[in-house]
């Protein structure tokens, strides 16, 4: 996946997601929601504005 993630369309993000989900599985850890972290888009849209 690595040698090809700029052959791929998205291959960086695929890449990433990958790495993500290895990690999670690897370490034995949860997905948290968005709700439970309180995080809301918006608020980084105008963060980056």
């Amino acid at each position: 996946m690595t040698r090809l993630k700029n052959e791929i369309a998205n291959g960086v993000r695929l890449e990433n997601a990958s790495w993500r989900t290895w990690w999670k599985q690897r370490n034995g850890l949860k997905t948290v929601t968005p709700e439970t972290l309180n995080w809301c888009v918006l608020s980084w849209i105008s963060f980056f504005r």
